[in-house]
């Protein structure tokens, strides 16, 4: 009898530390995973879904670009990029990140909604573009007034703003009437901006100087054909910014891995990208963000209007 209640009692015991064991082994493997997240959460930027809405280009003629260097991303773990295109009307809502001109973000910045995380250069190594005035060699002195002018789009700071204020502040006054104005109607449609001076339709136009040299390098036009009458403020182009919403850590992780996955894009992806303004990216500094900031503040009273009734991009 002695013996069977000793034998009782001693599997009871066995029980009670097979219990507490187990209870070790799971905070154990708790423990463990988190800290496997923790080390690894880069890793996890491969299987994770980033939604990036297009406000700065016309669908059409960046789709091809874009998708190809989402798949180049794909492919070097960077996450799984989708596209998400904006028409002129719809405010910057419902995606992780934003590729927009800096015009575009300047509200965004102000009021909190949006940071921004990368600057985009539209010229290697070079993260502002200049905007100028173009008119056609040999057309004789460009005279503002009435002159009719044809501009990048109203969101580009370097297709329009820049060279804008550039014509304003040749004299006192407004240089040239609001309503003698155009837009070439998507963004980055350059090649209507070069065509529309070069054929006569419009005294002058307004493009970034970085756009207008990689038209004359693919051959679209010749140098000595336009003059370049007027050089603007040299100002930050695009941008990728990201919803305050969005988790820091998916933000972030996201935002290292892309820069330096595009540090080393292959030449014909480079190339695609190259047609739409895109060269490189690089990370803002803090002036850069201050200079952002401001840029609304530069617009012209006369022309709200005109910027206003396109809030995001032509096209899309």
């Amino acid at each position: 009898m002695k013996r069977g209640k000793r034998i009782e009692i001693d599997y009871s015991m066995l029980s009670s530390y097979l219990g507490r064991s187990a209870t070790v082994l799971v905070f154990a493997a708790i423990i463990l995973i988190a800290l496997f997240a923790l080390f690894f959460d880069q890793d996890d930027i491969a299987h994770i879904s980033i939604s990036i809405g297009v406000c700065a280009f016309d669908s059409v003629r960046s789709a091809p670009a874009l998708e190809s260097l989402a798949g180049y991303v794909r492919e070097q773990s960077g996450g799984d990029i989708q596209w998400r295109y904006y028409g002129p009307d719809r405010e910057p809502i419902g995606c992780d990140f934003y590729l927009m001109t800096s015009l575009q973000l300047t509200p965004y910045l102000v009021n909190g909604a949006l940071d921004c995380c990368l600057i985009v250069a539209m010229k290697e190594a070079q993260r502002y573009a200049r905007g100028v005035v173009i008119t056609r060699a040999g057309g004789g002195n460009f005279v503002p007034g009435d002159a009719k002018v044809i501009f990048t789009s109203p969101v580009s700071a370097t297709g329009f703003l820049s060279p804008y204020l550039a014509l304003r502040e040749m004299g006192a006054g407004e240089p040239v009437r609001a309503d003698n104005i155009d837009f070439a109607g998507y963004y980055p449609n350059d090649e209507r901006v070069v065509f529309g001076v070069l054929f006569g339709t419009y005294q002058a136009g307004g493009i970034s100087l970085e756009r207008l040299r990689f038209l004359e390098k693919r051959g679209v036009v010749r140098r000595d054909e336009l003059h370049v009458f007027l050089e603007g403020r040299s100002l930050p182009e695009v941008v990728l910014a990201a919803d305050r919403s969005i988790d820091p850590k998916k933000r972030n992780g996201f935002t290292e891995r892309f820069l330096s996955i595009a540090e080393r894009v292959p030449d014909p992806l480079q190339a695609g990208l190259s047609l739409i303004g895109i060269s490189g990216f690089v990370q803002p500094r803090q002036n850069d963000l201050d200079l952002i900031r401001e840029l609304h503040n530069s617009i012209p009273p006369e022309l709200l209007d005109q910027i206003a009734k396109q809030k995001i991009t032509h096209g899309g």
